[in-house]
């Protein structure tokens, strides 16, 4: 999209103008004759409005709204729905409507960076609480010591899996 220009919208309305008092005339000769991209005036003609006149995208979330769109994601999780990037998309579009706000939300940046990423961290959060931590925890260390085991005996491990006793071969 080319940036706003208003010198050329004021050629491309008196080009519209002109084509209005003259329907005879061809219109890339009139697109030429005040130096205007023929399918902007074409399209000025057919009554489409300049981009900058259609609102703004990528509208930031007040926090009053960005709250209530957490709760909307929170919603889904507890229903059992997917919180989907389209599904979050149309929940933040449906409260900017109901502001009376124009444009829509087209971008999550500050939401979403990712297919579920709100929603994995809000299902994070919801699932722990500092009391499960601490009785987790409390169980995990009597656990080591009922078995007499050291920091040095354990492992962090994630889905990647891991093999004992394997040894890396070049």
């Amino acid at each position: 999209m080319t940036k706003y220009d208003s010198q050329m919208e004021g050629r491309i309305r008196m080009a519209v103008a002109f084509k209005q008092k003259t329907p005879l005339a061809k219109p890339s000769k009139i697109a030429k004759y005040f130096v205007v991209p023929l399918r902007l005036f074409n399209a000025r003609r057919a009554g489409r409005l300049p981009q900058h006149t259609k609102g703004g995208h990528n509208k930031a979330l007040s926090k009053e709204q960005d709250d209530g769109l957490r709760e909307y994601i929170s919603f889904l999780i507890y229903i059992g729905h997917q919180a989907t990037k389209s599904s979050i998309r149309a929940g933040a579009n449906s409260i900017l409507k109901a502001s009376g706000s124009t444009g829509t939300l087209n971008s999550l940046s500050g939401q979403t960076d990712g297919s579920n990423a709100t929603a994995n961290a809000q299902e994070r959060k919801a699932a722990t609480k500092k009391e499960d931590l601490a009785e987790h925890f409390l169980e995990f260390y009597d656990t080591m010591i009922k078995y007499g085991l050291t920091a040095a005996d354990l492992y962090n491990m994630d889905e990647t899996g891991f093999r004992i006793g394997f040894i890396w071969q070049i």
